[in-house]
């Protein structure tokens, strides 16, 4: 779960309308964080909100790991992409993707 701060206002929208910008900003980090390499074709980003008033974007990043040949896979894994996460999606060119795809 995450939290990205896209300044998107959706206070004006009907339901139905929120309910589309989340689809698309959903699709947009998706496939941003596919094309980055971050995370694969089977993963999926699931926007959970965006806040009427801050704008900002919750996320969850579900990924398969069960093919990672770890110790600990579920903690190695998840420090790791939590780190490439963050890293990715506080990149102002990440943002600037997000923001053509959108």
């Amino acid at each position: 779960t995450g939290v990205l701060d896209a300044n998107i206002d959706t206070s004006s929208l009907k339901q139905e309308e929120k309910e589309e910008v989340i689809k698309i900003v959903q699709e947009a980090i998706e496939t941003t964080l596919e094309n980055r390499g971050v995370i694969s074709q089977e993963d999926t980003v699931t926007v959970t909100d965006i806040d009427e008033t801050t704008g900002e974007v919750t996320y969850e990043v579900n990924v398969n790991i069960q093919d990672v040949p770890l110790e600990d896979p579920f903690k190695d894994v998840s420090n790791a992409l939590v780190a490439e996460l963050d890293s990715t999606l506080s990149n102002p060119e990440t943002m600037e993707a997000i923001t053509n795809e959108i």
